[in-house]
């Protein structure tokens, strides 16, 4: 055994001075002996470790054991093989940090020292039977091994993905000085774009919600009818990242405060579609419904497979409306969120929703009536739920004789609009009296429940626009009823 010497090199420039090159080989054969540099550790024996593993959930660990404190940059940079040592109580923590794997899996790290070498496996097999899933995340993969000798260390890193066939693949191989305390090592600096964002830095995106009625580009786009369906719209850009998102024909209540939120849960984009009272009060909806669509953007969203959830919040909590996948390799596309029937709701804004409209002549429709009939200017509904059809008869409406008379209902921002006109006849022509008139229609696809109905007359050499005779709620499970609009004496223009 040759007998410990001093290491020469602190003085080995002056001494190299001195010597002829036969004493400097001699020399250099010394120093070889003795070394120079950093020691690597050379176990007389296999260590005794005692390994505890650490394997994060999808997203990685939200609080590292090991501080990020070198200049690897942010999580989702890369992948980074973090290490700490504590020389009193000979403890080694390891953190495969960002290590990209399939969403689905069993995954564990082992620690063992084959022929001096510190050999880290990473395993990652399928859950149960062959269960893996259509999507990837992001995972920290830790250990903590306590018995390890200070000093320089080889260490290997593995991983073995049992699916995937074959041994498994060497991901690092070097040596970390022990006696530096920590240390960082960069694995793979790959961009896994959608599949890893950082708490920070959640997703760019732009958002709009339209008025009621919903936006005048998407109703009727690629040839499907905006109101069979509630559709999710996609395209996407390949060049620039950016992913639009449309939401066509979602049924809310005419009032709300309407927003939505993105962020990546799981390697899956989580829209949030929010539908909240106004002013957060149990109080602030409309008895109406109608139709919204949700617009969006994302920026930086890489081409391939995404996985997609679509939530509402309607002050109750968020419920999933769909759930899928899209494939972005295919540019654009659309599927179906929900083909309920909105009826009449999803008509466009002012969308003539009557039929059978008549006016009657001076006098009124016949009747059986006993009377009462000149008492009153009535609003008479009847409401047949099985045809969602609904009868309204304006009767006793105090008019000039001489007009052209006309009815039609809409639906304009969740709200029934029952419009009466009286024009005078071709010419400009009126008489010098008064006449009462009887106006009716018959409205279809009209839901059951409560709804708001507004009537309204334009006597259209009078006035520039139409005046409200009555505005209120007609509650359509009664099947029928009647509103009092003017109680004025008609005198002898009206007779029964």
């Amino acid at each position: 055994m040759a007998p410990h010497l001093p290491c020469l090199c602190p003085n080995k420039e002056v001494a190299m001075k001195t010597l002829t090159l036969k004493d400097t080989t001699t020399l250099l054969a010394i120093l070889a002996l003795t070394g120079c540099t950093p020691e690597r550790t050379e176990p007389t024996g296999t260590p005794e470790l005692r390994i505890t593993e650490a394997v994060s959930a999808c997203g990685g660990f939200e609080a590292p054991a090991l501080s990020e404190t070198d200049s690897t940059g942010a999580y989702c940079d890369a992948e980074v093989l973090r290490w700490e040592y504590d020389a009193a109580s000979r403890t080694l923590e390891l953190l495969d940090a960002r290590a990209l794997l399939n969403c689905c899996g069993e995954r564990h790290v082992t620690l063992d020292v084959v022929d001096g070498v510190y050999v880290v496996t990473e395993s990652d097999e399928p859950e149960g039977t062959g269960g893996r899933c259509d999507c990837m995340c992001v995972f920290d993969l830790g250990l903590t091994a306590e018995g390890v000798p200070d000093g320089v260390i080889p260490l290997r890193l593995l991983r073995h993905v049992t699916d995937e066939g074959g041994e498994p693949a060497l991901l690092w191989e070097g040596d970390i000085d022990l006696g530096e305390g920590t240390g960082a090592v960069v694995i793979d600096p790959s961009d896994v774009g959608m599949w890893c964002q950082d708490p920070a830095a959640p997703p760019a995106v732009e958002w709009h919600v339209s008025e009621c009625g919903g936006a005048a580009e998407y109703r009727d786009t690629n040839g499907d009818s905006y109101c069979e369906a509630e559709r999710l719209r996609w395209e996407h850009d390949a060049a620039t990242g950016t992913l639009e998102l449309v939401n066509t024909r979602v049924l809310l209540n005419c009032c709300g405060e309407r927003s939505i939120e993105v962020e990546v849960v799981d390697g899956m984009y989580v829209i949030t579609e929010n539908d909240l009272p106004l002013g957060g009060e149990p109080g602030g909806r409309c008895n109406c419904m109608c139709v919204f669509d949700f617009i969006l953007s994302i920026e930086s969203v890489p081409a391939g497979v995404a996985g997609v959830r679509l939530e509402r919040d309607e002050g109750e909590g968020a419920a999933v409306v769909w759930q899928g996948e899209i494939d972005l390799n295919d540019g654009s596309g659309s599927q179906v969120v929900d083909s309920s029937e909105v009826g009449a709701v999803c008509e466009e804004p002012g969308h003539d929703v009557s039929y059978n409209a008549e006016v009657s002549d001076c006098g009124g429709f016949p009747t059986d009536d006993d009377g009462g009939y000149c008492d009153a200017e009535v609003l008479d509904w009847t409401y047949n739920e099985a045809e969602r059809t609904l009868a309204l008869t304006d009767s006793r409406a105090l008019l000039n004789c001489c007009g052209d008379h006309g009815i039609a209902i809409t639906l304009e921002d969740g709200v029934y609009v029952v419009a009466e006109t009286d024009a005078p006849t071709t010419g400009g022509s009126r008489c010098d009296c008064l006449c009462v008139f009887d106006f009716a229609l018959t409205a279809s696809d009209i839901p059951s429940g409560r709804i708001p109905l507004r009537l309204t007359r334009h006597v259209t050499d009078e006035a520039d626009a139409p005046s409200v005779v009555w505005e209120g709620e007609i509650d359509l499970g009664a099947g029928s009823g009647s509103v009092v609009l003017d109680t004025t004496d008609a005198g002898m223009w009206c007779s029964e």
